[in-house]
């Protein structure tokens, strides 16, 4: 099991991340990312976008555990995140187990 917050903090020092659903679901169906992290309660019509794209372009898409509140102060802002497009995860080994976990599933 990947640790997402481990991911957030990795890729938040690097500043490659792009925050909500819209942008997310925009760099997913280009193929641009590295991985998407959407929260618990993410809106389910883009929960579906973002799985269909995901699976279409071999990007992970990894379950953050709290709700979208929570993934914004895990992303030091001060809004809701719903969704969160990763576009290159700085640490190899990190870059890798996320790969692996595409896999898994």
């Amino acid at each position: 099991m990947i640790d997402v917050n481990r991911v957030i903090q990795s890729v938040l020092k690097s500043g490659r991340a792009f925050y909500g659903a819209h942008e997310t679901a925009k760099t997913a169906k280009t193929g641009r990312a590295a991985a998407i992290i959407v929260s618990s309660n993410c809106p389910s019509e883009f929960l579906k976008t973002l799985e269909d794209a995901s699976s279409r372009s071999a990007i992970p898409l990894l379950k953050f555990p709290g709700s979208s509140k929570d993934l914004g102060v895990a992303c030091h802002k001060p809004f809701a995140v719903a969704a969160l497009t990763i576009r290159e995860i700085p640490e190899p080994d990190l870059a890798m187990e996320v790969r692996e976990s595409l896999k898994e599933e």
